[in-house]
């Protein structure tokens, strides 16, 4: 069942990115008055279409692809609104349309991506787990983690990446707290994810704290 989800979510993907790119070429075709026969998702046997003023709307069986056909694309017609009589600035543009559109939709979804994820990206203590390290006063909320062992934290990725590679042995984490620096002594605590270990702040007996001699 999982491999049935797995696959429909890969042709979802393929075929919304297939028809993002082939919309491109489409869209600018038509902004160039250049006449397109048919819109087509997807290849092979024909499973559902539908005839418009000038262009035929088709899906397709195969939906690893998809195309736009043009009159006088592939051959030289010479009539108004066929490919090979646009100009050449315009032809350039039919052309690379569909790649322009992929790379904006990419870096749309990237800033997108990271601003959410953004979100969830601070060193700042939201929350802490009952009977791990607040339960000794060292970690609380609001504080801001501003290093661990002479490694700068700016995001919540730095603080992953030094306690995956702690492998379980004490931590001198810095901190901001009430516009003061601290240091705390912390280990991490090995928990159960998802059938894998993984390490997150905690300890009860090894934990200490001392204030930054400025």
């Amino acid at each position: 069942m999982g491999f049935i989800v797995g696959a429909l979510k890969v042709i979802f993907l393929l075929g919304f990115l297939v028809f993002i790119h082939e919309g491109g070429h489409f869209l600018v075709a038509k902004l160039c008055k250049v006449k397109v026969r048919e819109f087509s998702l997807g290849f092979g046997p024909n499973l559902f279409s539908k005839q418009g003023v000038e262009t035929k709307y088709s899906i397709r069986a195969i939906p690893f692809g998809g195309y736009v056909d043009m009159v006088g694309e592939t051959e030289q017609v010479e009539e108004k609104g066929s490919f090979s009589e646009a100009k050449v600035l315009q032809r350039i543009a039919i052309v690379v349309a569909g790649a322009v559109v992929n790379i904006v939709f990419g870096l749309v979804a990237y800033f997108l991506l990271m601003s959410l994820a953004g979100m969830n990206s601070s060193t700042v203590v939201k929350q802490i787990i009952p009977e791990y390290a607040s339960e000794t006063m060292a970690l609380q909320v609001g504080d801001k983690i501003t290093r661990i062992n002479d490694k700068k934290t700016r995001i919540k990725s730095d603080i992953d990446m030094v306690l995956f590679q702690s492998k379980g042995e004490n931590l001198s984490v810095w901190i901001e707290r009430n516009g003061e620096n601290m240091q705390l002594s912390i280990a991490p605590t090995e928990v159960k994810v998802r059938r894998n270990n993984a390490l997150c702040f905690g300890g009860r007996s090894r934990t200490g704290r001392e204030k930054l001699q400025k």
